[in-house]
């Protein structure tokens, strides 16, 4: 056999190039090894989520969607159905399955429009979508972006989408029951007050003006020394509170406060912890009545009562007097008739009168005009009767 001679040179060439491909396959095998890690990862974690994650192309369809878009927002059958389909593709086809039921899904028809807004936006858009998915109503809270690529072209969308039904609901009840508290807060006649643990107002109703004549925002931040005649009240006052709390009670007591134009008028206060649900105190909730006109009233009435008993105690003392003026006439009378008969009837009649004499006497001395000590009224009897027969 004839050798022919080999061209180093090309013989050189011919292995660099092969070199070379080896390099530029395990580079390609490392490089789709990597893409699918990346893939199943990111797969994994957007369908261990429970919030609706998908993506789309500048036709609406979509190229990549988690489970919760497939089985919440579009009842599709896996997650590789959506690809290269639009949300209306889903939303007709519900529609088709329910037509009985014109209110089974009616989600979709906001959604291009959002689409579109966030591609001419540029920049991240937050949305909220509401509509009956299903049949029942949701409300989710919808966030998308523009889709850029390497080059900064526009070419989609990415999405999310939470579905925060539950907590519109929730807000929606605490937003009637704020406003139901705020309606009772407001229209209350008694000054009602909030106040931190360092007696700081917070927040007061409006009979708190009415009351005391400073407004919600005077009050705001100041301390609640402001309505108390002086320091040592606001103490006295103190003192008060924290004793009821330290009996785990709520205080309840009569007090006198200061108005903004320094009138000190009578006040009643019902004074309670204001705690959270860990029996942590936030600061106090006060509760303030005005009883100027029931002290006035109460002065009245007592001075009507000192009127009548003055009364009561100058007719039992009259009634008395005109008593011993008959008794009087009667031992005059009994001494002079010769009449054993007629002097027993007088001396009777003299016992009788003593008896009735000796209780007006009782309620003129005693503090109570409704009672008398029955024990001192038969001694003071047994003894005048005894004084009169002996």
């Amino acid at each position: 056999y004839l050798v022919k001679p080999i061209d180093s040179q090309a013989l050189l060439a011919t292995i660099k190039m092969a070199l070379y491909k080896h390099t530029l396959d395990r580079k390609l095998r490392e490089s789709e090894e990597k893409y699918y890690n990346l893939s199943t990862m990111m797969r994994l974690m957007c369908d261990n989520v429970p919030d609706m994650i998908w993506a789309k192309d500048l036709e609406n369809r979509f190229i990549f969607a988690n489970k919760a878009t497939c089985f919440n927002l579009l009842n599709a059958r896996d997650t590789s159905e959506p690809l290269g389909k639009t949300e209306m593709f889903f939303a007709d086809r519900e529609r088709e399955r329910h037509s009985d039921d014109p209110g089974w899904y009616t989600f979709s028809e906001p959604t291009r429009d959002s689409d579109q807004v966030t591609m001419n936006a540029g920049t991240p858009r937050q949305f909220s979508g509401f509509g009956n998915l299903k049949g029942k109503f949701t409300f989710l809270d919808v966030h998308k972006a523009p889709f850029i690529n390497e080059r900064g072209e526009v070419i989609g969308t990415v999405g999310s989408a939470r579905d925060v039904t539950e907590q519109k609901r929730t807000e929606s009840a605490l937003g009637e029951s704020e406003l139901w508290m705020r309606s009772i807060f407001s229209s209350l006649e008694e000054a009602v007050f909030v106040v931190t643990p360092d007696s700081k107002f917070v927040t007061t109703n409006r009979a708190c003006e009415t009351i005391f004549g400073y407004s919600k925002d005077e009050l705001a931040g100041r301390s609640t020394e402001i309505i108390h005649v002086d320091h040592d009240h606001f103490v006295e006052f103190g003192r008060l509170t924290k004793d009821a709390f330290d009996r785990n009670e709520t205080a309840n007591f009569e007090f006198v406060s200061k108005k903004k134009n320094g009138e000190v008028i009578p006040t009643e206060h019902t004074v309670s912890l204001l705690m959270n649900d860990t029996g942590e105190s936030l600061g106090i909730i006060g509760v303030t009545r005005d009883i100027s006109e029931r002290k006035r009233a109460e002065e009245k009435i007592a001075a009507s009562l000192r009127e009548k008993e003055v009364l009561l105690r100058e007719i039992h003392h009259r009634v008395k007097n005109n008593m011993q003026v008959i008794l009087s006439l009667l031992r005059m009378h009994s001494r002079r008739t010769s009449e054993t008969n007629l002097g027993k009837v007088f001396n009777e009649c003299r016992d009788r009168i003593n008896a009735m004499s000796l209780i007006h006497e009782a309620l003129y001395e005693s503090e109570n005009l409704a009672r008398i000590d029955f024990e001192i009224y038969l001694k003071k009897l047994c003894k005048n009767l005894r004084k009169a027969h002996d």
